[in-house]
């Protein structure tokens, strides 16, 4: 019985949220999802461009498929946004947690891989960004829009807790 009233909280609290907060969050999420889609799109191409032209070299498919994942993560979330139900706030909530957690475990990789070869910093020649290894200013960008979004997620669930009608410490503090 309580988490339907607790559902029910959430419930009023999304359908009482303005259509320009709304409608920026829908933004957000589909602009994150559309650079994901292209970087990835951009890097298959480009992989393929050097096969053809007959260069040989590996291809790490964990990178591929962590892209994957992040790109379907994001466009999921922006499909959730479109509705306001709570289990598609749940489950949007859900895929912006999964894509910090990608990111944090390609730095947490890229760390490692610094380490095990003895370096300091990325070499020059390598595309790197935040020491991020592989990434580019693009990935930062989809990180940052992310976290834009997850933010404004914990700022809607908190305002349930609002008991009053006034603002709770926690939006207080967001």
């Amino acid at each position: 019985m309580a988490c339907c009233k607790f559902n029910s909280k959430i419930s009023a609290s999304l359908h009482s949220l303005s259509r320009f907060d709304i409608n920026i969050a829908r933004f957000v999420a589909a602009a994150a999802a559309i650079l994901q889609i292209w970087d990835h799109g951009s890097r298959i191409y480009q992989i393929q461009k050097m096969y053809a032209a007959g260069a040989e070299f590996f291809v790490n498919t964990a990178y591929l498929t962590m892209h994957l994942r992040i790109a379907f993560a994001l466009l999921i979330s922006a499909i959730c946004l479109w509705f306001r139900r709570v289990i598609a706030f749940y489950v949007s909530g859900l895929a912006l947690a999964g894509t910090i957690y990608e990111y944090v475990g390609w730095y947490l990789t890229s760390r490692s891989t610094l380490e095990n070869a003895g370096l300091e910093h990325w070499p020059i020649e390598y595309p790197h960004a935040f020491n991020i290894g592989g990434a580019t200013n693009w990935n930062i960008a989809i990180l940052l829009l992310t976290i834009v979004l997850f933010v404004w997620h914990i700022k809607t669930f908190a305002g349930i807790f609002s008991s009053d009608g006034s603002e709770s410490k926690f939006q207080q503090f967001i």
